[in-house]
């Protein structure tokens, strides 16, 4: 089974005494071979688990060389100031295949989609690709 991906525009990346780490929006899953894979662009993976995969967005340019030096990067599960849990990952350093506007990217793709097969094109799109999404 893939891991559900979950992706995350909100997060802070806070420094303390040369540590720096991640405030996340996410909420106590297990933790199993958590892993942070970037490669210094715009978009990260945190993996926690087999079943979790969340992807960061829209990393500020002038963070991005701390990110990808941090040894360890501190993950903090925070949610309307109330802390979950803590703990360290390696930044696992990749090349990822996506361009630096891949929110833009998509939502052009889906604008084709919409303008050449009509709006309700997305909506069939969703159901064949993800079924139970149509159920939520």
């Amino acid at each position: 089974m893939a891991a559900e991906k979950i992706w995350v525009k909100h997060f802070n990346i806070v420094e303390y005494h040369q540590h720096v780490g991640i405030e996340l929006p996410i909420k106590g899953e297990p933790i199993e071979d958590a892993a942070f894979l970037y490669d210094g662009r715009n978009c990260a993976v945190l993996i926690k688990n087999k079943s979790k995969a969340y992807f960061l967005t829209n990393i500020a340019t002038d963070l991005r060389s701390k990110l990808l030096s941090a040894e360890p990067l501190l993950i903090i599960e925070v949610i309307d100031k109330e802390f979950y849990q803590g703990y360290p990952v390696k930044v696992t350093k990749v090349v990822l295949p996506y361009p630096d506007n891949l929110h833009h990217v998509v939502e052009e793709m889906l604008q084709k989609i919409a303008d050449k097969y009509g709006p309700s094109s997305l909506q069939q799109m969703v159901e064949k690709f993800w079924p139970d999404e149509e159920k939520k």
